[in-house]
């Protein structure tokens, strides 16, 4: 809940919040959820973003939506990721209905 509600935060913010050390933290995330806190919050991103983009928004303002400083770095994790840019998804999943 804490990850969803602040867009950009860190492993540190995070530890912080939960007065714990970062290190039992990363522990913590790789026990439970078998990745780092890094790809962990990056696959939280990654589906938000396949939301917003099935429903037709605005490449631009799901980066920003999603966490990323900057519309590239946003390009680049996305296509890593999942293979196409995310122009290319938005254009083959999208919701929206095209008249013609």
């Amino acid at each position: 809940e804490y990850v969803s509600k602040n867009k950009h935060t860190s492993l540190n913010d995070l530890a912080k919040e939960l007065n714990i050390s970062t290190r039992q933290l990363a522990r913590i995330f790789n026990n439970k959820y078998g990745c780092s806190f890094t790809q962990k919050i990056t696959g939280l991103r990654m589906e938000k973003a396949l939301r917003y983009l099935k429903k037709g928004e605005n490449i631009a303002d799901v980066a920003q939506k999603t966490g990323y400083s900057s519309t590239k770095g946003f390009y680049s994790a996305f296509t890593s990721i999942y293979g196409v840019t995310p122009g290319e998804y938005k254009k083959n999943n999208s919701n929206k209905k095209h008249l013609s």
